[in-house]
Parts: structure tokens; sequence; C-alpha cells
């Protein structure tokens, strides 16, 4: 039941079997730049919780 779970090593291979049209709207939504932003926002989120004074 364990091999059936994804792993790591499978998500740079689903992103290179993208045709390039959808790259192409990826790239002109700014999504790679809005993951960025997302992640870096989840994890100041968290940073500013585990503050006592202000979290």
């Amino acid at each position: 039941m364990v091999t059936w779970l994804p792993n790591g090593s499978d998500l740079p291979q689903l992103f290179s079997q993208l045709p390039d049209s959808v790259w192409y709207f990826m790239n002109l939504f700014l999504v790679p730049y809005g993951i960025t932003l997302l992640l870096s926002a989840h994890f100041t989120r968290f940073i500013i919780r585990r503050i006592p004074l202000i979290g």
C-alpha cells in the first residue's frame, strides 16, 4: 500500500509531461511567481505565529 503513494521524485517527471501550450499560459499568468509568493507568505505566517508577543 505504501508503494501506491507518490514520492517527490515523480514531480519533475509530471512537469516535464506538460505540453508547451500549458507552460506558455502558466508563464503568462505568472504561476511560478504566484507559487513562490504563496509559499513565502505561509512560511512568514508560520514564523510570526511562533513569536510569543505577536502571534
